[in-house]
């Protein structure tokens, strides 16, 4: 059958040109979530590097205000000892009238001054020791002014002593009340200092107050920095949990397609060992039954032509599945052209007439005449042979095969239909698997190797279209073509 067999092989060599293109587009779509752990590694050096700087703030400004409050207390302490013995020094003063020991209450009055000079200097080192020096300025003016009363209390006391030595006590009485108020301005004096000195530890906790409101503000920031890094990790976690899981389902899905692959490969070759060996082992075993003795020239001859009939098997196996194999892991490019359907399948009515005549089966073409479709016209050629052949070996006497060929919408629609024996239910599933038959001990003794039905669908596969069988035991199989539009060839 030369338009069946001459091109089995036509257009299956061209390896598809966009194999490349999409590895390196899948390699460009490569997952960058591995960036969010520095993402997140970045998160959280900032948050604890704000954490480490609030915590060390925060313990500065306690330690300064802790500071800050012992220096004010122990201010405030010192000028109430420096009031205490600036009354001590005014006493004696007054003591002198009702003692009238001048030596006595001179004495008094020098060691209270003594003290008191003493507290001074200590007072007025520890305030500028622990007081900014524009906190200090308006401080010294009251220091300024308690050194003054004190000196003017201290002359105007000895002037009454020495008008008390004199016995003119009514000048040492006019004396003594000049001297209580510059006492009672040394007491103002140290009472604004201690004011004074209040107002500047206000402005110092006003101050202290303004930092903590700003670290409060910081350390909402820091909050939500903490809450941001947990929400992240949250998320990037959801997203790493379902990247993993469709990693797994995409490993199962594989390791089983591995699985089923390596099955059926095992079967595969167990199928073509088997349709191998039975040709094979024909030749060897009647040429070593040729070769046993001398034969004749005839003998010799026939059995030549035998071993070309099993090698011509062999061929046709070969042949076979070089054409699947390329078909379907190597991609085929078809040679389409605008073909007459209604012609080529009066060709393969014509071929397989005879064939029919000597089963006593009928074949039945019902095809519009002006049917021209776009396709591979040798490749048509072969999958509806396979399927008309078929059909005929599995259809008794008075039975008959139906080609019918539509067009549509939807492209070219071809269904071969047979009246047969039908196909077990458990069969149907596997009757595109190559070397599979379902009758088998009729199928090895008729020379067909389950090729023609897989042989079709690849074909149908090439076209981009789809095959579907439907059958019933004891009434009949039919089998459905269907062949998608394609531009016509330039």
């Amino acid at each position: 059958m030369s338009f069946v067999d001459g091109r089995a092989a036509a257009g299956a060599g061209a390896a598809p040109q966009h194999a490349g293109s999409e590895t390196a587009a899948g390699e460009g779509r490569k997952s960058r979530l591995h960036l969010v752990y520095f993402a997140l590694a970045g998160f959280d050096i900032l948050a604890i590097s704000c954490s480490l700087f609030l915590s060390h703030t925060i313990m500065s400004t306690y330690e300064s205000s802790v500071r800050a409050s012992r220096d004010w207390a122990s201010h405030v302490s010192d000028l109430a000892v420096l009031g205490e013995l600036a009354r001590q020094t005014n006493a004696p003063g007054n003591d002198v009238f009702e003692t009238g020991d001048v030596a006595l209450e001179r004495a008094r009055r020098d060691a209270a001054l003594a003290q008191f000079d003493v507290q001074w200097e200590k007072l007025t080192k520890g305030i500028a020791a622990s007081i900014a020096a524009d906190d200090l300025e308006p401080f010294s003016h009251s220091t300024t002014a308690i050194r003054q009363s004190m000196d003017e209390m201290v002359l105007e006391s000895e002037k009454i002593f020495r008008w008390i030595e004199t016995g003119d006590e009514a000048r040492a009485g006019q004396m003594m009340a000049s001297m209580d108020r510059s006492y009672g301005r040394l007491t103002r004096s140290i009472l604004n200092a201690v004011n004074e000195m209040q107002a500047i530890q206000i402005d110092h906790l006003t101050n202290q107050v303004q930092v903590a409101q700003r670290l409060r503000v910081l350390e909402f920031v820091i909050g939500g920095l903490i809450v941001t890094i947990v929400i992240s990790v949250a998320i990037y976690g959801s997203k790493i949990a379902e990247h993993v899981r469709r990693n797994e389902e995409r490993h199962g899905v594989m390791i089983t397609r591995l699985k089923e692959a390596q099955a059926a490969l095992r079967h595969y070759a167990d199928n073509v060992a088997h349709e191998l060996r039975s040709p094979i082992n024909k030749i060897l075993v009647e040429s070593e039954v040729v070769l046993s003795r001398t034969r004749s020239v005839q003998e010799y001859q026939e059995a030549l032509l035998s071993n070309m009939e099993e090698s011509q098997s062999l061929a046709r196996i070969v042949d076979s599945l070089l054409f699947m194999a390329k078909a379907e892991h190597v991609g085929g490019q078809l040679d389409r052209h605008p073909v007459s359907i209604a012609r080529e399948l009066g060709l393969i009515e014509s071929f397989y007439e005879a064939t029919a005549a000597e089963a006593g089966v009928t074949i039945v073409m019902a095809c519009d005449p002006d049917l021209v479709f776009n396709l591979d016209r040798v490749l048509f050629q072969r999958a509806i042979g396979n399927l008309v052949s078929n059909a005929i070996s599995h259809t008794p006497p008075g039975g008959s095969v139906t080609v019918s060929a539509t067009t549509g919408e939807g492209g070219l629609s071809v269904i071969v239909a047979d009246t047969g024996e039908g196909i077990a239910e458990d069969a149907r599933d596997r009757i595109f698997d190559r070397f599979y038959r379902a009758d088998q001990a009729r199928s090895a003794t008729s020379g067909r190797f389950g090729l023609g039905l897989p042989i079709t669908k690849s074909i149908v596969d090439l076209h981009g279209g789809a095959i579907s069988l439907s059958s019933e035991v004891g009434r009949g199989t039919s089998v459905a073509l269907a062949f998608p539009a394609a531009p016509a060839a330039a």
